[in-house]
């Protein structure tokens, strides 16, 4: 039973990790950039910014 209880533990993690990675690319956060030039574009010109990352 204790195997059972580390698995489900461990899905659960993984779970948690895989939805923050999604939240991060589809939610930017261009107050705190990694990229100062595409952060700019983004808040200054979104249809700029979505052709750019599209391509």
């Amino acid at each position: 039973m204790g195997d059972y209880v580390y698995r489900g533990y461990y899905c659960v993690g993984t779970v948690t990790v895989l939805l923050s990675i999604c939240s991060l690319l589809t939610d930017p956060n261009p107050g705190d950039p990694l990229v100062p030039e595409v952060a700019h574009t983004y808040k200054t010109d979104r249809s700029k910014y979505e052709s750019t990352a599209r391509s």
